[in-house]
């Protein structure tokens, strides 16, 4: 067996090594996650922040400089997330400590701070935490760049969804659905038409209707609540909102006028 083949078998054992080591570090993760779910969070508590859209986790990275604020490190979302994913919750106000048994715990409307847990801290300075810059992005004035420096920005903590209304098999905020005509056959499709966005149902060249893919059928659900940012478990007398997930626009009715 010549040395060329037997690099390459090494090569390959390596590689098998540190994907099992990757897929049994996920299953440990998942598990831990399992275990903390329902936990009331506590100021000191380390969490992870995953963004439901993207399905990524927050993470800062500690080696890579923003794109506009070069004094800060630059904060993205990643798939699998790192040490970089993990944030320290603390309070922004000075009458809340985090060895206070009676306000230890975070609640809706809390203002805090978020600390990355694995960057290093200078004692007796301001600590580095995901902070919102006065920069805005070159791509789109109207819009901050958010990064990671040792210069306080608050964040209010509103609640969007409660715990025991996050069930897998009820419908609530925030999840994603298909509309389908069960008479017709078609999905209710938003598409672009001459220039124009227009809804409509679309026939699925498909074997089997109910097999369509597409993107431009898909609706993310809003159920109505009395604060906007809030959401919940729909209920048969709930009123909801549908937008579309590739636009960010909301299906409406709108009234023709007849001219004549």
């Amino acid at each position: 067996m010549s040395s060329m083949t037997l690099d390459m078998m090494m090569r390959l054992k390596f590689n098998f090594r540190v994907e099992d080591a990757a897929e049994k570090e996920r299953e440990q993760n998942q598990l831990e996650f399992e275990k903390t779910v329902g936990q009331i969070v506590q100021y000191g508590t380390t969490l992870q922040l995953l963004h439901v859209k993207s399905n990524k986790f927050l993470t800062v990275n500690k080696k890579e400089p923003a794109r506009v604020d070069r004094n800060a490190m630059k904060v993205t979302l990643d798939a699998q997330g790192n040490d970089g994913s993990w944030f320290t919750v603390e309070p922004f106000y000075k009458l809340r400590s985090l060895g206070d048994n009676v306000s230890k715990e975070v609640v809706a409307g809390d203002r805090i701070c978020l600390v990355p847990y694995y960057v290093a801290q200078i004692p007796g300075s301001q600590k580095h935490q995901l902070h919102v810059s006065s920069l805005s992005l070159a791509e789109d004035s109207e819009s901050k760049e958010v990064n990671c420096l040792n210069d306080q920005t608050c964040w209010q903590v509103l609640l969007f969804l409660e715990y025991r209304e996050n069930l897998p098999d009820v419908l609530k905020g925030g999840d994603v659905v298909r509309l389908f005509h069960a008479e017709q056959q078609k999905f209710l499709t938003q598409d672009s038409r001459n220039g124009v966005q227009t809804v409509f149902l679309r026939v699925t060249k498909r074997d089997q209707a109910l097999e369509a893919t597409s993107s431009k059928a898909l609706w993310e659900v809003e159920v109505i609540q009395q604060e906007p940012h809030k959401s919940g478990a729909a209920k048969w007398s709930s009123t909801f909102r549908f937008k579309h997930l590739a636009t960010d626009m909301y299906l409406a009715v709108l009234e023709v006028i007849d001219k004549k």
